[in-house]
């Protein structure tokens, strides 16, 4: 009970800055088991917010939050996730992040720096809206393992677009397969369906847990 009552806390603190912009709901389906993802997009000071909260059967997993600028490059990310005691907080300053990871009792300091103009895409693939507007085939980009903070390579490939009946409504989507880019890819891709028009997330099957079980997420509500 006191968990559930201090994360309720924490994502009040979260969205303190008032009424989101648009509110989306996701639904991952692991094994018969699901899991809601609310998400809050809200304007901050001419970026963009992205705050993804994870819940099951009313408790709260874990609070992740981004800021990217008006191109979808990560400028801040803030991940908490209760059932650990985990905290991380990043922000971005030219090409060096500085990172802040508490632990429990333990407190981590650390920084990092994007080696090349490739942007950084934390919460992928919310910021990357503009990869299907603008029409790219292929995007390299950088990611923070949350687990031991290393700044891994990624690598966001265009696929078929196709008609996709969506809860009665037919969609153009777009296929996009996200990977590690490097050998190491054989190990995790995902694939991802975004919506041609406005390069919003609709559905994602893949590895969802460090077990490599395989599950679902798809978008079922979107409210503006």
């Amino acid at each position: 009970m006191f968990r559930v009552l201090l994360s309720s806390l924490v994502c009040t603190m979260f969205l303190v800055a008032g009424v989101s912009a648009e509110d989306l709901l996701y639904h991952e389906t692991l094994r018969g088991d699901l899991t809601d993802y609310s998400i809050s997009i809200d304007d901050k000071q001419g970026n963009h917010e992205y705050t993804l909260t994870k819940t099951n059967d009313s408790a709260i997993l874990s609070i992740e939050r981004i800021v990217v600028d008006s191109s979808g490059d990560t400028r801040e990310w803030e991940y908490r996730d209760f059932s650990k005691d985990l905290h991380i907080s990043a922000r971005r300053n030219g090409r060096m992040i500085q990172i802040e990871k508490r632990d429990g009792r333990r407190s981590i300091n650390e920084e990092c720096t994007i080696p090349d103009s490739s942007p950084w895409h934390q919460l992928f693939p919310f910021g990357m809206e503009n990869f299907i507007v603008q029409g790219e085939k292929e995007r390299a980009f950088w990611f923070i393992q949350p687990q031991n903070l290393a700044l891994s390579s990624m690598k966001a490939v265009r696929g078929e677009e196709k008609l996709i009946n969506r809860h009665g409504i037919m969609e153009r989507a777009t296929e996009v397969k996200i990977s590690i880019n490097n050998w190491l890819s054989r190990f995790w891709k995902g694939l991802y369906l975004l919506r041609s028009d406005d390069g919003r997330y609709l559905f994602y099957e893949g590895i969802l847990r460090k077990n490599l079980a395989r599950g679902t997420v798809e978008l079922v509500k979107e409210q503006l």
